[in-house]
């Protein structure tokens, strides 16, 4: 995010911290969505796709929504997520 300085979409910087919750032990940013996401995920490994490109095209309509559901909520005025306290 910094590196590419993407911080200035709110609706990306949510999804950052769903995406790095999920792929790490989630204390960094606890955030609640990431154990769908994780879970999701692991998912994918197991419905026999041929290989990573298979796996990858399955997951982009994913975070297409993922994304889709972060920008609603940073419309809403929630920008840590809908089940942040």
């Amino acid at each position: 995010m910094k590196k590419w300085n993407l911080g200035k979409d709110a609706a990306l910087v949510l999804m950052a911290k769903i995406v790095n919750g999920a792929d790490t032990d989630n204390t960094l940013w606890n955030q609640p969505e990431a154990a769908g996401l994780n879970a999701i995920a692991e998912g994918f490994r197991h419905v026999g796709l041929k290989d990573d490109h298979a796996m990858l095209a399955a997951e982009f309509p994913l975070y297409d929504a993922l994304y889709a559901y972060c920008g609603e909520m940073v419309k809403r005025g929630m920008p840590n997520g809908a089940f942040a306290k």
